[in-house]
C-alpha cells in the first residue's frame, strides 16, 4: 500500500510540472508508461559530469601495472560483489590493484567483512573522507567502473560515474545494456562487460591490462565523446533551450 501511495505521489509531482527532464530516452519511456507523464512535457538530457571537478588527465600509463577503480556508494545496483570476486580471482596478479572510493551504503559492512575474511591484499578502501580527496585517487585509475550488476534500472539509465570516468579520461568499464549500446561503442569509447558476471569481468580486466595501447585509445576516444556531448556547456545549453521552449 505504501509503495502505491509513493508511486502516485511521485507521478503527481511529475504531471504537475511544465518540464520534466529524463536522462535517457529509455528513462523517458519509463516515466511515460509507469507514471503517466505526458510525452510533450518530457525532454531528454544526459546527466554529464562537472569537468572542473573531474579534470582531464592525459592517459600515459603504457605499462602492464594498472589500478582498477570503483567510485560511488556501496549500494546493490552497482555490483560491488563482482568486483570483490574479481579481486579474489586476481589476488596473485601483483600488477593489478583495486581502489574502492566512496562512502558507506547498504552493502558496505558486508563488503569490508568479506574482504577481511578472504584476506585480500590487492584492494584499498577510501571512505569517510571529503569528496575533494576522492579525485586525486581516481586520477590514478586505469579502469573506471560503471554499473556491473544485473538490474532493470541498468537497461535504461547511465550513472554519473560513467560520465565522471569519461571526464577524467579513463577507460570506463560498465555493464552491457540497451541504453549503453545506444550511446557508446564497445572497445572504441567504452568497455562493456556482461552484467553480473565476475569471470567475464576478470577476462576484461586482463585484456586491458595486457594491451596498454587499447586502454589509451579507449580512454582518449571516450573523453572526446564526453567533451562533444556530455560536458557542462553542452548539457547546460540543452536545458536552457528546453526551458525557453516551455516559457
Amino acid at each position: 500500500i505504501l509503495a502505491k501511495v509513493v508511486k502516485f505521489g511521485e507521478g503527481l509531482v511529475y504531471r504537475m510540472c511544465d518540464l520534466v527532464i529524463a536522462d535517457t530516452p529509455y528513462q523517458q519511456e519509463f516515466m511515460e508508461s509507469i507514471f503517466g507523464v505526458p510525452k510533450h512535457k518530457i525532454r531528454t538530457v544526459a546527466l554529464g559530469a562537472d569537468d572542473m571537478f573531474y579534470p582531464y588527465t592525459p592517459y600515459t600509463n603504457l605499462t602492464k601495472k594498472i589500478n582498477v577503480t570503483y567510485y560511488g556508494l556501496y549500494v546493490p545496483i552497482h555490483g560491488i560483489e563482482y568486483i570483490i570476486e574479481a579481486a579474489k580471482i586476481l589476488k596473485h596478479d601483483h600488477d593489478i590493484h583495486f581502489d574502492m572510493i566512496g562512502n558507506r551504503g547498504q552493502v558496505f559492512d558486508e563488503t569490508i567483512s568479506k574482504v577481511k575474511r578472504l584476506q585480500l591484499k590487492n584492494i584499498s578502501f577510501y571512505y569517510d573522507i571529503p569528496q575533494t580527496e576522492h579525485i586525486p585517487i581516481a586520477q590514478k585509475a586505469d579502469i573506471f567502473f560503471g554499473f556491473l550488476a544485473k538490474h532493470p534500472s541498468i537497461d535504461r539509465v547511465i550513472p554519473n560515474k560513467v560520465y565522471q570516468g569519461l571526464s577524467l579520461n579513463k577507460v570506463v568499464m560498465t555493464a552491457e545494456a540497451p541504453v549503453i549500446k545506444s550511446v557508446f561503442t564497445h572497445k572504441e569509447n567504452i568497455y562493456m562487460v556482461p552484467p553480473g558476471d565476475a569471470n567475464s569481468l576478470v577476462s576484461a580486466i586482463l585484456e586491458l591490462k595486457n594491451d596498454p595501447k587499447l586502454r589509451q585509445r579507449i580512454a582518449n576516444s571516450g573523453h572526446k565523446l564526453f567533451a562533444k556531448n556530455f560536458s557542462p556547456k553542452v548539457v547546460g545549453k540543452k536545458i536552457i533551450e528546453f526551458m525557453k521552449d516551455v516559457v
